[in-house]
């Protein structure tokens, strides 16, 4: 008979919960760089008013541009660890929670900078639940 520790640790679904918490990040990461440079594409972009406009329904500013390539870039560099791709999760989720509150409270900014919509704060809504479940709901 072999002694236990009480111990046990299921490597299985260690590597699992490792593996997705990673490639969520590195798909998130993908995505939202890839449509964010389809602003770029003269087909992709309409003007409406003062803004162009995403597929005809999100904001197209520089300023979204740049805070979007930006939380791209980083969900890449930190999917290469979990512990990384975890706190991307739960800190970016919380900033996207955080836009879309203020989003929907303001109606046309988030804090005066980025410029958005209702599609815009219902994406930030779906990023932030998103997000959140990965980096919170899916334990170790």
């Amino acid at each position: 008979m072999k002694p236990t520790s009480g111990l046990h640790i299921n490597y299985r679904r260690l590597i699992i919960i490792t593996i997705t918490k990673k490639l969520f990040t590195t798909v998130f990461g993908t995505v939202i760089i890839l449509v964010t440079l389809t602003n770029f594409l003269p087909f992709a972009s309409t003007k409406s008013g003062n803004h162009h406009l995403l597929f005809g329904l999100f904001i197209a500013s520089a300023s979204l541009i740049v805070f979007h390539l930006s939380i791209g870039i980083i969900a890449l560099a930190t999917a290469t660890y979990t512990h990384y791709s975890v706190w991307f999760l739960r800190i970016f989720g919380l900033v996207f929670a955080f836009a879309a509150i203020v989003g929907f409270a303001s109606g046309h900014t988030v804090l005066g900078i980025l410029p958005i919509n209702l599609a815009d704060n219902l994406l930030h809504s779906f990023f932030a639940i998103a997000l959140l479940t990965a980096g919170f709901a899916i334990q170790e």
